[in-house]
């Protein structure tokens, strides 16, 4: 057990009280699971299982450096074009941003101020502007049967269910313990009404869908993974939306970009990542 490395996850943490608790449950999680070293244990898919279970690591699971290795690590200045692609289509009201921000109010989000709209964390305006996105090209979202692979903490359809109120069924497609963060998380907001399925990676089925989302995840995948998400999902959805991510581990042999055209049901549009978070990176959108 590395002692600065137990120090770097908990260093953010003002309160030493707090501190010194959260880094002893770290220590008794690391020495009680499997794995050969702390860093084997406490990896993405470990650290939200652990966060998912303690409500101390929970309050602040967002800026954990194990977890902002993954998500939650959107710049200020790649918000702020966000922020203004947002602002140009009109589409919400300041009672929506209202609505979005709260988003932050669990997990410890990091918020910064912008003009107009007030505190909010980076990666919250990421999920607006995917929103915005959405509308762009699939319009109105009510009554659809959405999936997406790769769900973070719920932030991203949590974003979209509080604009549109009555989509029919949301469903959450990872790994376990990435699924029971993600229903802590939304689990505080008991005004969504859309029935939500949590679907570990493992246990997929067909299922006809009306949107499939995915937001670098899939790219990142290895092609055999890949064709588990594709037979039992893509295939099988009317619309998508995939953020491509070029920055794939090529050892994994994901498929390319030129490639997807051979597995979506229908013909895609490819549109330019704004701003550009990695060369060659593409928005795939079919319908």
């Amino acid at each position: 057990m590395n002692k600065d490395f137990i120090n770097k996850l908990v260093w953010f943490i003002p309160n030493k009280k707090l501190r010194d608790k959260i880094k002893n449950k770290i220590r008794y999680y690391s020495e009680t699971s499997s794995g050969t070293s702390i860093s084997d244990t406490l990896d993405y898919t470990s650290f939200c299982e652990l966060a998912s279970n303690d409500d101390d690591v929970f309050n602040t699971f967002r800026q954990n450096p194990i977890y902002t290795t993954v998500l939650e690590h959107t710049s200020y200045e790649h918000a702020q074009i966000y922020l203004d692609i947002i602002n140009k289509t009109n589409y919400f009201n300041k009672e929506n941003f209202k609505d979005f921000t709260r988003n932050d109010l669990y997990g410890g989000a990091l918020k910064k101020e912008y003009q107009d709209i007030g505190l909010i964390t980076p990666s919250t305006l990421r999920y607006i502007k995917v929103l915005s996105d959405l509308i762009l090209h699939f319009g109105d979202l009510s009554d659809f049967n959405i999936c997406e692979v790769g769900i973070g903490y719920g932030g991203q359809a949590r974003i979209i269910m509080s604009y549109f109120k009555n989509i029919k069924s949301y469903t959450f497609i990872d790994l376990d313990p990435v699924l029971s963060l993600s229903k802590k998380y939304l689990s505080n907001f008991t005004d969504i009404k859309t029935q939500l399925n949590f679907v570990s990676a493992d246990k997929l089925e067909p299922k006809e869908y009306d949107l499939f989302i995915s937001n670098y995840a899939f790219s990142e995948l290895k092609k055999e993974i890949q064709d588990l998400y594709i037979d039992n999902t893509i295939k099988y959805s009317k619309n998508g939306y995939i953020t491509y991510n070029n920055t794939s581990n090529h050892s994994l042999n994901p498929y390319k970009l030129k490639e997807y055209s051979n597995f979506i049901p229908t013909n895609i549009s490819l549109y330019d990542e704004v701003p550009l978070t990695h060369p060659e990176n593409k928005i795939i959108v079919w319908k």
